[in-house]
C-alpha cells in the first residue's frame, strides 16, 4: 500500500513553495462555497478585498478577505466540486493566506430522503466514486 511507503521526513520534491513563494499569514479562518448563488450573495453583502487567485488550468478564481459586521476578517472563496479538487484548493489556499481553519458547505445527496429532508447535515464520514 502507498501508506506503507509515504516518507514524511524528506524534504518535498514539489511543493506550494515551489509555485507560490513563501507562505502568507493573512487569517486564520476560511469559510468556502461550492455554489456560486452564494458566491455573489455573500459578496454583494460584505466588504471584500481580493488577496489572492486560485490558478487552475480552465479560469483564475478569486480568494477574497471578507471583513464581518463585528470586524472580524475572514477568508472566502468558491471552491471547484469533487474532494480531490476542493482539498486541493484547501492546500493552496492554506499556503496563499495563512487560513488553518476552513468551514465548508454545500449540497450533497442521501440514500434516505426521509432521514435529511429539511434538516442540516454534518458528516463524519464519507463514500466517494472519484
Amino acid at each position: 500500500m502507498i501508506t506503507d511507503s509515504f516518507d514524511n521526513r524528506s524534504e518535498a520534491i514539489i511543493s506550494p513553495e515551489s509555485f507560490f513563494g513563501e507562505k502568507k499569514n493573512i487569517c486564520d479562518t476560511a469559510i468556502v462555497t461550492f455554489s456560486r448563488e452564494i458566491d455573489a450573495a455573500v459578496l454583494a453583502r460584505y466588504p471584500h478585498e481580493t488577496i489572492a487567485e486560485l490558478h487552475p488550468c480552465n479560469r483564475i478564481r478569486p480568494i477574497h478577505l471578507l471583513t464581518l459586521e463585528d470586524g472580524r476578517k475572514v477568508v472566502f472563496y468558491l471552491t471547484e466540486i469533487g474532494s480531490t479538487l476542493a482539498a486541493t484548493d484547501v492546500i493552496e489556499v492554506n499556503w496563499l493566506t495563512g487560513a488553518a481553519h476552513f468551514i465548508l458547505f454545500g449540497s450533497a445527496g442521501a440514500l434516505d430522503r426521509e432521514a435529511t429532508q429539511g434538516k442540516y447535515v454534518v458528516p463524519t464520514a464519507a463514500y466517494r466514486d472519484e
